[in-house]
C-alpha cells in the first residue's frame, strides 16, 4: 500500500497514517498541517487544509447576524399577506392585475375546499358495498384466477360432505370395522383362487406341449437344418461324392489285389483300363501311394489330397498299345 499523496511504499521505515478528516492514508512528510476544528488541533493533509481555508473565507464573506437567523419576521405568520397585492412593476399595469386575479382565486378556492373538508364526516367518503357487489368481486378474482367460482352456500356444502362428523356409537364403529375385515378377507380369497387357477392353466398347457413335442427332438431338428443348409452347396456335395467313389475304388482294387495268388504284374491283356478313376477320362498320372490309381489332371488336382507329397509319388501314366491277333 502507497501513500495517497507521494505515493511513496509504506514499510519499517515509512509508517502509515491516517488523515482525521478524509480518512486517507498519508505518510508523516504528506500529514504535516495543522487545522483547529471543534477546539482540537489536528494533523491533517495539504487537501483538507486547503478546502478548510476556502470553507472559512466563504462564511466570512457570507456572514449574517446572529439575530436575524434566530429571530423570524413577524410578517410570515400573518395571513392577510397572501391577500396583498404585490406590485413587481409600476409600469406594468396588465401584468398586476392578472396576479391578482390568480391570487384571489387561490384564496377563494382554499378558503372553499377548507370549509367543505370540515363540514363533511367521514362516512360521506366511505361507500359501502352491497352483498350484490361482493358476488361479483369474486366471481372476477376467480375468473383472474382461472378457478371454479362458488358461493359461500357451496363452500360450506362441500366443508361439510369432506368433513362430516362421525355420530356413530362405539358398537356400530366395530360392526362396521369388523364387516370391513371380513369383506377384504373374501377379496384375498378370491383372488388367490384366481391365481391359482391360472397357475394351474399355465401349468396343464405346458404338460400338454411336453407330451406332444419332446423337448429331445427340437435341438435334433435345429442342427440338422442348420446341417443340410450349409452341406447343401454344389461344390461341397461334389467332393464329397467324389471321395466317396475314390475310396470304394481303392477297396475293391486291394480286394483284387489280396485275392490274387502272384505279386506279379499281370499280363497285358489284364492291365488296368486307361480311365480317369474318378470321372472316366483317359488317364493321365498314375499315384503309387495309391495302389497305381490313374488320374486326370482336373480330378488329381482338386480330389486328390495328401499331406505328405513323398508317400504319394506320381509317374506319367503311358496307355499301351494291344498287338493285333494274326
Amino acid at each position: 500500500m502507497a501513500c495517497t499523496g507521494c505515493a511513496k511504499q509504506f514499510g519499517f521505515f515509512t509508517k502509515e497514517h491516517g488523515c482525521p478528516v478524509c480518512k486517507f492514508s498519508f505518510c508523516t512528510g504528506c500529514l504535516k498541517h495543522k487545522l483547529v476544528r471543534e477546539g482540537k488541533k489536528l494533523t491533517v493533509c495539504l487537501r483538507c487544509s486547503k478546502l478548510s481555508v476556502v470553507t472559512n473565507d466563504d462564511f466570512r464573506q457570507h456572514d449574517v447576524p446572529q439575530a436575524v437567523l434566530v429571530k423570524p419576521s413577524p410578517g410570515l405568520h400573518n395571513d392577510s399577506v397572501a391577500k396583498v397585492p404585490i406590485i413587481t412593476s409600476a409600469t406594468d399595469e396588465s401584468q398586476t392585475n392578472e396576479d391578482e386575479t390568480i391570487r384571489s382565486r387561490l384564496a377563494t378556492l382554499k378558503t372553499v375546499t377548507e370549509d367543505d373538508g370540515a363540514s363533511a364526516g367521514p362516512s360521506q367518503h366511505t361507500t359501502s358495498l352491497g352483498p350484490q357487489d361482493t358476488i361479483d368481486i369474486e366471481k372476477r378474482l376467480a375468473a383472474l384466477k382461472g378457478t371454479e367460482y362458488k358461493d359461500a352456500a357451496m363452500r360450506k356444502a362441500a366443508a361439510q360432505r369432506f368433513m362430516a362428523p362421525d355420530h356413530r356409537t362405539e358398537q356400530q364403529k366395530v360392526q362396521d370395522l369388523i364387516g370391513q375385515y371380513v369383506a377384504e378377507s373374501k377379496l384375498d380369497e378370491v383372488t388367490e383362487s384366481r391365481t391359482t387357477e391360472q397357475d394351474e392353466e399355465i401349468v396343464r398347457r405346458l404338460n400338454a406341449l411336453k407330451e406332444i413335442v419332446p423337448p429331445k427332438e427340437v435341438p435334433a431338428r435345429s442342427d440338422d437344418s442348420d446341417s443340410d443348409t450349409d452341406s447343401m452347396k454344389d461344390e461341397k456335395l461334389a467332393r464329397k461324392l467324389a471321395e466317396q467313389y475314390a475310396e470304394e475304388a481303392k477297396i475293391h482294387r486291394r480286394a483284387r489285389m489280396d485275392s490274387s495268388s502272384s505279386e506279379s504284374l499281370p499280363d497285358d491283356t489284364e492291365d488296368p483300363l486307361p480311365w480317369c478313376t474318378i470321372c472316366n477320362e483317359d488317364a493321365v498320372l498314375q499315384c503309387k501311394g495309391c495302389d497305381g490309381d490313374l488320374y486326370c489332371t482336373s480330378c488329381y488336382d482338386e480330389f486328390h489330397y495328401d499331406d505328405n507329397r513323398g508317400e504319394h509319388p506320381t509317374v506319367p501314366f503311358r496307355k499301351k498299345r494291344q498287338v493285333k491277333a494274326k
